[in-house]
């Protein structure tokens, strides 16, 4: 479970899952235009990512897991924004 508080919203992440990767929208081109017609900048955005430890193919010390045909793969994440 993950909490971030600031002072407009709360963000609470739980997943069952043990990493997760943060995109920060660094490299977003101005040029580009999102919802409502607003204008994307650099750090206008950020997306969380569940996963695995991404070297965990390389490192018996991460948990990570691997998927075959007709086996189905299922995790849980959920994200909760709440005003504050």
């Amino acid at each position: 479970k993950i909490v971030a508080e600031g002072s407009l919203f709360k963000l609470t992440v739980e997943t069952d899952l043990p990493a997760v990767q943060l995109y920060t929208g660094k490299n977003i081109d101005s040029d580009k235009i999102g919802k409502n017609g607003i204008e994307l900048k650099a750090f206008s955005g950020f997306c969380l990512e569940t996963e695995f430890y991404p070297d965990f193919p390389n490192r018996s010390d991460f948990q990570g897991a691997y998927t075959f045909k007709g086996n189905p793969f299922r995790t849980y994440t959920t994200f909760h924004l709440e005003k504050r």
